[in-house]
């Protein structure tokens, strides 16, 4: 369900509602990670260059949860024709799950 409110919230073009699907956490790494002075509205900024690429999140992979409050899932990022698979953590905030970062690319598998 967060995937799927985070590509509505993605095709708005509006960071404000993009940005509450975030932890408090990841959200205070990206302030800190800017230049002294750098806020949220920064951020806000960041993301509203971000949402000019029209993105679909969709879960393709099985939810692997850490304890009750962590879980982290394999996405595909759909931009246009292209997919990129990612790694997305969540975590349990407030009663609602958020997401933990901006994803990674998964491990590789290997078949021995």
């Amino acid at each position: 369900a967060l995937l799927a409110e985070l590509s509505a919230c993605w095709a708005t073009g509006d960071p404000s509602l993009v940005l509450p699907l975030f932890s408090e956490v990841f959200l205070e790494r990206l302030i800190s990670s800017g230049p002294p002075g750098t806020s949220i509205l920064d951020v806000a900024a960041l993301f509203e260059e971000l949402q000019r690429a029209p993105v679909i999140f969709e879960r393709t992979g099985e939810v692997q949860t850490d304890g009750p409050r962590q879980a982290e899932a394999e996405v595909t990022l759909r931009i246009g024709v292209d997919e990129t698979p990612q790694q997305f953590d969540f975590i349990l905030e407030g009663g609602r799950w958020k997401l933990a970062d901006l994803a990674v690319p998964p491990e590789p598998t290997t078949d021995d």
